[in-house]
C-alpha cells in the first residue's frame, strides 16, 4: 500500500496552562500539501462529518480574489490531526517542533479541515502551491473537531441550526452536547424527535427530512415541521406525551393513515407536506382525536383506534385543497395558521351537509377551483 511522508515545522504551544486540552500547531505549507493529509468530512457525505455542503460559489469567489498578483489570505485555516502511532516529534527549542508521520493512502487520513474549507479549495483551484497559515489542534478525541466546527462557525459565519442539529443528532455521547452547552450553543433536544423521523422505519418520512444526515432520499420535510407539530400535540394531549416515545408513536401513527390514505399528495409539490401543512394537519386531526379521548370515545394509547378515526376524518376532507395555489409559506404566521385550521374545519362540516367542499373556505379562490 503506497504511504506518505509528512514533515512539519512550527510553533507549538497550550493555550490554558495546567489543563489537559489539546496543543495547537502553527505551521505553513502548500494548499496541496495540505490536501494530502487532511480530508474535508462533510455531514451530507457521511455521519460524523462537520462541514457544511460545498459551495462552487464561494470557491470560485476565492479563485478572483487571486487573479490579483497582491493579494493574500493571512487568515489560518483550521485543522484537526490525530496523530499516527508511527509519528514522531523532534523539539528544535524555543517552541519549534518538527513533527513528523507516515499514513496510508488507502486508509483515513489523520487530518480534518474545521474551518477554511472552501478558502483552501479556492486556492488549490487557483494556484495548489500557494502557501496557507495553519492553526493545527493536536487530538484523537473525535468530539473536538465538530466542537471547534460548531463554535468557531457560530461565532463568524453562522452555521444553520439544522446543520448543527444534524450533526448532534449523530454523536454518540453526550460530551460534545454539555460542551456546546456550556459555550450557550445549545439547541434543546426536538432535534431527536427529527431524527427519528427521518431515519426510524415506522416513520412516514423515513429519507424524507431537508437536513444534511438525510444522504439518501429527498429533502422535502423542513425539521421545523417535525418539531413544531409534536410540541405542539404536547400541549393539546394528555400528560403521557411528554414520554418522547409515546408522543413520536401518536405523531407517526396519524401520518402512516394520511400517507396510506393520501399518498399521492406527498411530494414537494403539495402544500400538505409543506411546514405549515403538516403543522396545521397534525394540530387539525390531534385536537379532533383529544376531543373524543375527553368525551372517553378514544383510547389514545390505542394505535388501532387512532388509525381508525384518523381514517374517518379524512373521509370529511378533501385532497384537492393541498393542490391549490394558495401559498403554503404566506400562511406560516399565527394567523395563517388558525385560517388554515378554520378553513378544515369547514371542509369537514360542508361535505358532511353534502355542499360543495370549497365553500366558505376563505383560502380557496375561484380562480384555484377553475384551475384544479
Amino acid at each position: 500500500m503506497p504511504n506518505i511522508d509528512i514533515s512539519i515545522n512550527g510553533l507549538v504551544f497550550r493555550q490554558r496552562q495546567n489543563v489537559d486540552c489539546p496543543e495547537f500547531l502553527l505551521f505553513n505549507c502548500t494548499a496541496k500539501n495540505l490536501l494530502q493529509w487532511c480530508d474535508i468530512d462533510r455531514l451530507e457525505s457521511r455521519p460524523g462529518g462537520q462541514q457544511r455542503k460545498k459551495s462552487d460559489t464561494k470557491i470560485r469567489s476565492i479563485q478572483r480574489f487571486f487573479t490579483n498578483p497582491l493579494n493574500t489570505i493571512p487568515t489560518a485555516v483550521v485543522v484537526s490531526l490525530a496523530p499516527p502511532e508511527n509519528s514522531t516529534r523532534e523539539d528544535l527549542g524555543n517552541g519549534l517542533l518538527r513533527f513528523r508521520f507516515t499514513f496510508d493512502t488507502d486508509a483515513p487520513k489523520p487530518g480534518l479541515v474545521i474551518d477554511g474549507q472552501h478558502r483552501l479549495l479556492g486556492m488549490v483551484e487557483n494556484d495548489e502551491e500557494l502557501r496557507v497559515s495553519v492553526t493545527a489542534i493536536i487530538t484523537d478525541n473525535g468530539n473536538e473537531p465538530a466542537f471547534q466546527f460548531l463554535v468557531i462557525n457560530n461565532k463568524a459565519a453562522k452555521v444553520a441550526t439544522d446543520h448543527v442539529k444534524a450533526l448532534l443528532a449523530e454523536q454518540e455521547d453526550d460530551e460534545l452536547k454539555n460542551r456546546l452547552r456550556a459555550a450557550r450553543l445549545s439547541v434543546g433536544n426536538s432535534f431527536i424527535f427529527v431524527d427519528s423521523a427521518d431515519n426510524d422505519d415506522a416513520s412516514p418520512f423515513k429519507n424524507m427530512i431537508d437536513w444534511p444526515s438525510n444522504r439518501v432520499g429527498g429533502h422535502i420535510v423542513k425539521p421545523a415541521a417535525i418539531e413544531s407539530s409534536i410540541k405542539g400535540i404536547q400541549e393539546i394531549g394528555p400528560k403521557r406525551f411528554e414520554d418522547s416515545d409515546v408522543v413520536l408513536e401518536f405523531f407517526f401513527q396519524i401520518w402512516k393513515v394520511v400517507r396510506d390514505e393520501w399518498g399521492e399528495l406527498f411530494d414537494e409539490d403539495s402544500a400538505l407536506l409543506s411546514k405549515v401543512g403538516i403543522i396545521c394537519m397534525t394540530n387539525f386531526i390531534t385536537k379532533s382525536l383529544i376531543a373524543l379521548s375527553d368525551l372517553g370515545q378514544l383510547d389514545v394509547s390505542d394505535l388501532d383506534a387512532i388509525s381508525r378515526n384518523v381514517r374517518g376524518i379524512l373521509n370529511f376532507q378533501e385532497q384537492s385543497f393541498w393542490r391549490m395555489n394558495w401559498p403554503s409559506r404566506g400562511y406560516d404566521t399565527k394567523s395563517g395558521h388558525k385560517a388554515i385550521f378554520d378553513s378544515l374545519t369547514q371542509i369537514g362540516r360542508n361535505l358532511r351537509a353534502g355542499v360543495g367542499w370549497y365553500e366558505d373556505v376563505d383560502i380557496v379562490s375561484e380562480e384555484d377551483l377553475s384551475g384544479a
